[in-house]
């Protein structure tokens, strides 16, 4: 039944660097060795879409932070300029 299976990312031996190349690495894997059914190449497929939009946001959320992060930075100094 689906779901019962372990977490196929989480049961890769040494599974480090980008999780989406790992995702990449172990559907070609199950592709090889073609012993799951269309359901669970379909679950996988999802999980590499759901990967790649999680890092995307990981990385929108940095060029936010960066980006309000120098605003507050430019503000303080027009503030002490000002100031003066």
């Amino acid at each position: 039944m689906a779901g019962d299976e372990p977490d196929l990312i989480a049961a890769q031996p040494g599974a480090g660097g980008s999780t989406a190349m790992t995702a990449v690495r172990l559907l070609f894997t199950v592709l090889r060795f073609s012993k799951y059914n269309t359901l669970k190449i379909f679950e996988l497929q999802m999980e590499m879409a759901f990967m790649s939009i999680h890092e995307s946001f990981n990385v929108i959320e940095d060029y936010q932070k960066h980006f309000r992060l120098r605003e507050m930075s430019g503000q303080a100094f027009a503030e002490e300029l000002s100031s003066r």
